[in-house]
This record gives structure tokens, C-alpha cells and sequence, in this order.
């Protein structure tokens, strides 16, 4: 038997056992309608065949002497699949729809449409099929706003997902040396397998197996030490991407808000308290917490080299009074937003997420 006949003969009994019909009904993807989630299977049906024979212009990455050896080829489809549901769901739920993203955005246009895109596919839904209507119009919301930023958002938004959709609740530990936390990002930036790597030398590590060959920064293996073995090893698991996105995200500034953003944002955390001296607090306190986890510029104008340096200089001077400000609002009666600098800090990250929830992802 030719390798061809081998690699055709293992994906059509890999399709046989339906494993991507099983990976299009997995829980998080039970809010979809039967339609889409056929569409889906279908999807991961051509994403299976071509990764395992060399077809539909993708490179064959089945690899024909781990199955030899006894390896699952059904998980290394599941795998497969799993992480190409996302890229593919998009893709589909991005064709079906004809109304454009700013038509999303624009609440005139929705209206006259008859609701948003939200209540129209809600609405297609049958009366035997179960709606989660958090699940669903997340779904939606995140397509929309994914076309509406620009890659600090992106990545963020795609780490949020990824890590929703997989469970991977640990923290990512980003560097508090402002200037190491700016030496990290570039080396994520400049290397999209470097996070890759050094999870699974930090994994060598806490289980006793010493460290790889050329080995990598503590900055860049700290990343990882709020991770279980556990966690780490499940991380491990998916491709490289999925360990660079969420290691990127974490360590980029948030991108700059805008001055209507901010607004809103301090009128809800000048309501935690009713004292008068909470409304001239809230508003610094708010700008030093944009200050600290912002960038300074924002991503859809361009600056003179003049306006970049007084702008950074008045960034930088806000930054440096979050300390005072955040121990303050910690130690204010009956605590509004918390008793620790983490809590505040967490609190008013809730804020930004609440008002600006495409660009401030939780």
C-alpha cells in the first residue's frame, strides 16, 4: 500500500466514527442553530480530510508512524478539530449573515432591519431548540467588534475566547518592571513559538525533569507560574498559537480608551460612593488606572513626534500616582471598590469591560 492509500484509508475510518459531528455538538457549542451546526461538521469534515490525506490546498500533518506506533488517529482528529472549530464557526456565521458589521453597529440601521442580528437569528431558532442567550449573542458580539479593532483588541478578544471556549482559567503572570514587561512582548512578538517553548520548559521544570537545551529567560518562563502541572500540561496539549495568543494578550497594554469611554467609566465609579470627597478621587483614580493599563496611544490615529512625546509624558505622570490613589480608594470608608490595590484595580477593570466590553475583555 502507497502512503497515499495508507493516509486515505485512516481519514475514512476516522470519519466513520463521526468524531466531527461529536466535536460540532461539544457543550459550548450548544446554543448554535441545527443549521449552522451541521454547516460546522461539514466544515471540520473537509479539515479532517485534508490534514490527514494532503487535500483542499492544506499540508498533510497526520503522522503516519505515530499511528504505526499505537497512537489514537481518532485524537489526533479530535484535537485537530477542536482547534479549528473557532476559525471555522466564524467563517460560517460570517457568510450566513448579509447584514455588514457597521449595519451592526449602526442602531438606526439595526432598527429598520427589525431588531438586531441577535433577535432576528434568535427568532429563526425553532420552538424545540434550547437557546442560551448569553452563549449566543456573545457569539455575535464578538464578530462584530472583532471587525472594529485593531490588533491589540484582536488579540485580546482571541485569547478571551480561546480561553473561554477551552477552560483555561490560570492568570497569566505579566512582569510588573514596566520595562520587562516591554522586553517580554517583544519577544512574544518577534517569536509566535517562544510562549510555546517556554511553557514546556517551565513544565520540564516544576515536574522535575530539568531544564531543555538553550535555555529560556526567567521573564519569559514567570509567565507561567500561577499554572498547575495539570493546567500547563492541558495548555501543552494544543498547538503552539493557542499558548503565544493567550501570553500576548496578557502582557499588552489594553488599547487606549476613548475620552467618551472614560467618561462613562468614572460616572460609575464616582456612584460606589455618596461622599463629596469620592467625586474628586474617582476621576484621578480612573485616569491613573488607564495610565497604568492602557497604551498611551491609541491605535487608529497617528501622532506628530511633538504630540507622541508630550502625550507619553502626561501618560507616564499619571501612572506614577495609581500607588497613592489605589491605597487610598482601598483604605476609604466602607471600602466602594474593594480593600486591597488588587481589588480596586479588578473593580475598575470590571467598569471598562461593562462599558467598552470589545476592546476590555474579562
Amino acid at each position: 500500500m502507497t502512503e497515499d492509500q495508507a493516509r486515505r484509508g485512516i481519514a475514512w475510518n476516522i470519519e466513520a466514527t463521526g468524531v466531527a459531528t461529536e466535536v460540532s455538538r461539544e457543550p459550548h457549542l450548544y446554543g448554535l442553530h441545527p443549521r449552522t451546526r451541521s454547516k460546522l461538521a461539514d466544515e471540520l469534515k473537509v479539515v479532517l480530510h485534508g490534514k490527514a490525506v494532503g487535500e483542499s490546498g492544506m499540508k498533510a500533518s497526520l503522522d503516519l508512524s505515530r499511528i504505526a506506533g499505537g497512537a489514537s488517529a481518532v485524537g489526533w482528529a479530535r484535537q485537530l478539530l477542536r482547534t479549528a472549530v473557532n476559525s471555522k464557526l466564524r467563517d460560517i456565521l460570517s457568510a450566513d449573515h448579509e447584514l455588514s458589521y457597521s449595519t451592526l453597529n449602526d442602531e438606526e440601521a439595526v432598527a429598520d432591519e427589525g431588531g438586531t442580528i441577535f433577535d432576528q437569528v434568535k427568532n429563526e431558532l425553532s420552538a424545540e431548540e434550547s437557546f442560551d442567550d448569553n452563549r449566543f449573542a456573545a457569539s455575535f458580539e464578538a464578530l462584530a467588534g472583532l471587525k472594529s479593532l485593531r490588533h491589540t483588541g484582536k488579540t485580546k478578544q482571541n485569547a478571551h475566547h480561546l480561553r473561554a471556549a477551552y477552560e483555561i482559567t490560570a492568570p497569566i503572570v505579566t512582569p510588573e518592571d514596566e520595562i520587562d514587561r516591554e522586553w517580554v512582548q517583544a519577544q512574544l512578538e518577534a517569536d509566535e513559538t517562544i510562549a510555546y517553548r517556554s511553557l514546556t520548559q517551565w513544565l520540564a521544570i516544576v515536574t522535575s525533569q530539568g531544564r531543555q537545551q538553550n535555555p529560556i529567560d526567567d521573564r519569559l518562563l514567570g509567565l507561567w507560574d500561577d499554572f498547575t502541572a495539570d493546567q500547563a500540561e492541558d495548555l501543552a496539549e494544543y498547538r503552539p498559537g493557542f499558548a503565544h495568543t493567550i501570553a500576548l494578550a496578557a502582557v499588552m497594554l489594553s488599547p487606549k480608551p476613548s475620552r467618551d469611554i472614560v467618561n462613562q467609566a468614572v460616572k460609575l465609579v464616582t456612584m460606589a460612593s455618596g461622599s463629596e470627597e469620592w467625586e474628586s478621587h474617582a476621576p484621578a483614580l480612573v485616569q491613573a488606572w488607564v495610565a497604568r493599563e492602557c497604551s498611551p496611544f491609541s491605535e487608529f490615529k497617528s501622532k506628530t513626534r511633538g504630540d507622541e512625546n508630550e502625550q507619553l509624558a502626561q501618560h507616564k505622570m499619571a501612572a506614577a500616582a495609581w500607588p497613592e490613589l489605589a491605597r487610598a480608594a482601598a483604605g476609604w470608608h466602607k471600602t466602594p471598590l474593594g480593600s486591597t490595590v488588587d481589588e480596586v484595580r479588578d473593580r475598575i477593570a470590571r467598569v471598562f469591560s461593562s462599558v467598552d466590553p470589545a476592546n476590555f475583555p474579562l
